[in-house]
């Protein structure tokens, strides 16, 4: 059976051609032109355009059976009535509701029934409050339709209005507890349920029209099975379903993650939880970690030297300033939406090459903050599987064990989302008899190096030390 995937992320477009006794047949991914996103806003329908060109370059001509999108867990666009977009995509990294969420978070009780409702902090991460944002600059909203881009990009492929449970719980919208949609979130915002893609799961499927289908190459008529968010696929590609397996994604932000049986939330807010594919996934997510490498790399290097370069050179530093990866604000764990990061403690001695290696610890170190309190929660895993950019340096890998005082498994191919929508297309169509038991392989394994402990614990000292003195 051949399944195409189809994954609209935030920065590219991707597509998979999974065989279910081969394995992958190919794969290929398309960055979005600058016109299409810039990465805080996207323009809907060139998302949608560039999910079919790059779906038709891997499957025009082959005999696909069913196609499974993927998208991100955090979008938000506003259509008419005949859901055409009237505004762009919104993702995570879209900052202009931070009067929203500062005004919210000075009535302390009100911001923690949001938090313990729906999973989500009160953050412009979560497209609830970019629609509060764009209500109070005056966009009339009750006359209007809701989509997240994945539920948009299904609609354009179908015709049908749906939006999965998991995808909306990264939204803000959605009450964790009952995988409703929050009367008292919807009430904020004077809008109805109805104005919402109808809640669904991935065992609801719906036929791919002709115009989708001739875009493609592909037969029309065959099951398209509704989207889910890339980190619960993540979850299912790499095969961590299971209690006790984390998945950690260093790409451009970075995410931590594990599946829980119940929402799994502290007290104080300081990490997240949705709605996965089964179960629930709890996890911490920080806005800095590729994209931090990649402001360093652009505004301080102009790109004259090659990021392998700049680990060969980094390599040999011992002496380097701290760095807060909060260049994009700050997402787990002090949910700071205009937390602004830097450097500290910087000596006249101290070279490009030490600064870059900060850069690097800096990220690392946040995602130490997030592991701690997450695992407080959930027990410590019993495996980390890692995936996203950072696997292609093995010095920012091995830094990263190091730091974690963890194995890390590295995956062996690097868009474990997209499997994850394979495994639930194999499911629908009866080709795969359980979830839990789709899993791809480690590419190696990376032990923590037990000569550098007192090193970056000095380090991490010195880090939370400036962390606590910034906010």
């Amino acid at each position: 059976m051949l399944i195409l995937t189809l994954e609209a992320s935030t920065s590219s477009a991707k597509a998979l051609l999974y065989d279910s006794v081969k394995g992958i047949v190919d794969a290929k991914m398309v960055s979005y032109d600058r016109s299409i996103s810039d990465v805080a806003t996207q323009d809907c329908e060139g998302v949608y355009r560039s999910v079919l060109e790059v779906g038709s370059s891997v499957a025009a001509g082959q005999d696909v059976e069913a196609i499974a999108l993927c998208g991100t867990w955090h979008s938000i666009v506003v259509c008419d009535v005949s859901m055409k977009p009237i505004t762009p995509t919104y993702s995570w990294a879209y900052t202009e509701s931070v009067k929203e969420t500062m005004q919210i978070r000075q009535d302390r009780k009100q911001m923690l029934e949001l938090y313990h409702r729906t999973g989500c902090m009160v953050h412009n991460t979560y497209g609830f409050y970019t629609l509060l944002h764009l209500k109070g600059m005056g966009l009339r909203l009750s006359d209007k339709l809701f989509a997240s881009q994945a539920g948009y990009i299904y609609y354009a492929m179908t015709g049908e209005r749906i939006e999965t449970h998991s995808i909306m719980s990264g939204s803000g919208l959605l009450n964790l507890h009952t995988q409703d949609y929050d009367p008292e979130a919807l009430s904020m915002l004077g809008l109805d349920p109805k104005q919402f893609g109808r809640l669904t799961d991935y065992r609801e499927t719906h036929p791919l029209c002709k115009e989708a289908a001739l875009s493609l190459g592909v037969k029309s008529g065959i099951p398209v099975i509704p989207p889910y968010p890339d980190g619960a696929l993540n979850q299912l590609g790499a095969g961590a379903l299971k209690e006790g397996i984390m998945t950690l994604s260093v790409g451009t932000s970075a995410a931590m993650r594990l599946s829980v049986p119940a929402p799994t939330l502290p007290e104080e807010p300081a990490t997240w939880c949705y709605v996965g594919v089964d179960s629930y996934v709890a996890g911490a997510a920080i806005a800095g970690a590729c994209s931090c490498v990649d402001w360093f790399h652009r505004n301080l290097f102009n790109g004259y030297m090659s990021l392998k370069a700049l680990d060969d050179s980094a390599e040999g530093c011992t002496s380097t300033p701290i760095f807060l990866p909060f260049i994009f604000g700050e997402r787990c764990p002090g949910w700071q939406d205009t937390r602004l990061g830097g450097f500290f403690d910087i000596g006249p001695k101290q070279s490009f090459d030490a600064m870059y290696r900060a850069v690097l610890e800096g990220i690392c170190f946040n995602l130490l903050q997030c592991y701690t309190i997450l695992v407080s929660l959930t027990g410590e895993p019993e495996v980390i599987k890692l995936s996203g950019g950072i696997i292609n340096s093995p010095f920012w890998t091995q830094m990263l064990s190091d730091i974690l005082r963890k194995e890390l498994q590295v995956l062996s191919f690097d868009h474990a989302s997209s499997l994850g929508a394979a495994a639930l297309a194999l499911s629908v169509c009866g080709e795969l008899s359980s979830l839990s038991d789709f899993e791809i392989g480690s590419d190696r394994l990376v032990e923590p190096h037990s000569d550098t402990q007192d090193e970056y614990t000095k380090k991490y000292e010195r880090y939370l030390s400036w962390y606590e003195k910034t906010r």
